[in-house]
C-alpha cells in the first residue's frame, strides 16, 4: 500500500478517523515515495516546528513505513495523471504532490491511503478502510 501525505499527516495531527488509518498502516506492508517524505515532513514541521521531524520519524518507525525512490517510471505515470486527472483539467484537481502519490501507486500496482475528495475522483485503487 502507498501512504499518501494527507493520510499519514491525519495521523500525527489526531485527524476524524485517524484511527482507522494508523490500523492500515500498522497492518499492512506500506511505502511511501520519497517525495512524498519530503512533503509530509515540510507541513509537520511547519505545523509542529523542528521537533515535527523527530514525530514524523517517530511514527515511520512505528509502521515500519518503507521510503522508495521515484524514478523515471513514475515521473511518466504522473504526468499521465496530470493530462487525465490535474488541477484546471478535472473535477479531481491533483495538484503536484498529489500526482507523485498517484504516479508512485500506478507504478508499484498498489492501492493509494490518502484522505480527502481529490482521489476518489480518479482511477487510482483506494487503500480500503
Amino acid at each position: 500500500m502507498i501512504v499518501e501525505t494527507s493520510a499519514f499527516v491525519a495521523v500525527i495531527f489526531q485527524e476524524a478517523g485517524w484511527e482507522v488509518l494508523y490500523r492500515q498502516m500498522a497492518t499492512n506492508d506500506c511505502r511511501m515515495g520519497a517525495h512524498s517524505w519530503v512533503e509530509t515532513n515540510i507541513v509537520i514541521v511547519g505545523r509542529l516546528g523542528e521537533n515535527g521531524r523527530a514525530d514524523a520519524e517517530k511514527l515511520r518507525q512505528a509502521i515500519r513505513l518503507e521510503i522508495v525512490a521515484f524514478s523515471e517510471m513514475e515521473a511518466e505515470l504522473a504526468i499521465d495523471g496530470f493530462l487525465l486527472y490535474g488541477k484546471g483539467r478535472h473535477p479531481a484537481s491533483l495538484n503536484f504532490g498529489d500526482l507523485m502519490s498517484f504516479g508512485c501507486a500506478r507504478r508499484n500496482d498498489e492501492p493509494l491511503l490518502f484522505v480527502g475528495d481529490d482521489f476518489p475522483q480518479t482511477d487510482v485503487v483506494p487503500a480500503t478502510l
